[in-house]
């Protein structure tokens, strides 16, 4: 594809008319609700589950892989009530519906998306791409080009509901990212040197995911060690009350990071900041 179509792709609004004829899933996105700006897709998914007021017409009453999506959001979240902020109409904000089912749990559901994007991300030619550890899909450098945030929700049924947000920066450029960004953060645009679609990415990335969520779980364990850069190296984590510094050694089967520390204690860690370390650095 020439410089110009991408160019022309890339500006292209995420609509329901302009991204339906390019679906490949049965049923992630098969309800779609696009927006050009609301305050964050992940609470405006919420709404859809549980209703109440903000919720969009069919609240209470969203079918599994219904479909949020905006150009911008106001009040955009990540892990820990982070502000995620992207610029207008160049990242992917979106946020999926997920009615539970009885094995699954936020911890696996965040596993199956960063193995989705990481898959989505290769196919189109990022080729170093990773996953590290516990939610973020990052370039060979270890910069950030994206993060997840799944959160439980509770139907009107009283079932169990997840809603599972991903943001993924496409079209940014190094003038997008604030100074304290610049050497931390990326973008698929920035990993191949040209724009790409943001429509055809969400629909590959959606077929990636469908797949990644049907695997059984010890097959979605092997995909995402396959593709993680945290396990075997020297970690530092920030956890609420203290650092912790050890060896990442495996994953258990609930997504959490196993870390062996500096007294050869084990510890199992659920959530964490973590810094990825060489050898000589702890």
């Amino acid at each position: 594809m020439d410089g110009s179509r991408d160019a022309l792709l890339s500006s292209q609004p995420i609509t329901e008319d302009s991204l339906r004829p390019l679906l490949r899933t049965e049923t992630l996105g098969r309800v779609i609700y696009a927006f050009a700006t609301c305050d964050s897709t992940n609470a405006l998914a919420r709404r859809l589950i549980e209703g109440g007021p903000g919720a969009p017409p069919g609240g209470g009453a969203a079918p599994h892989g219904a479909l949020v999506v905006a150009d911008w959001q106001r009040a955009g979240r990540g892990r820990g009530g982070r502000v995620w902020r992207a610029g207008r109409g160049k990242s992917l904000l979106f946020s999926l519906v997920l009615h539970s089912k009885e094995e699954q749990d936020a911890g696996l559901i965040t596993l199956a998306a960063s193995v989705a994007v990481a898959v989505a991300a290769r196919n189109l030619g990022v080729a170093d791409c990773a996953i590290k550890w516990p939610n973020d899909v990052v370039d060979g450098a270890g910069r950030k080009m994206c993060g997840i945030l799944c959160e439980r929700a509770r139907r009107p049924d009283d079932a169990n509901a997840f809603v599972a947000g991903i943001g993924l920066n496409v079209n940014q450029g190094p003038e997008d990212f604030p100074p304290q960004l610049k050497k931390c953060a990326t973008s698929v645009r920035m990993a191949l040197g040209r724009p790409v679609s943001r429509l055809n990415l969400l629909a590959d990335l959606l077929a990636a995911l469908e797949k990644s969520l049907a695997l059984p779980r010890a097959d979605l364990l092997t995909a995402w060690r396959r593709r993680c850069t945290t396990l075997g190296r020297i970690v530092r984590v920030r956890l609420t009350d203290r650092f912790l510094t050890g060896q990442a050694v495996g994953l258990e089967s609930d997504g959490r990071l196993v870390v062996r520390t500096e007294t050869g204690e084990l510890e199992t860690l659920y959530s964490g900041d973590v810094e990825e370390l060489r050898i000589d650095e702890n």
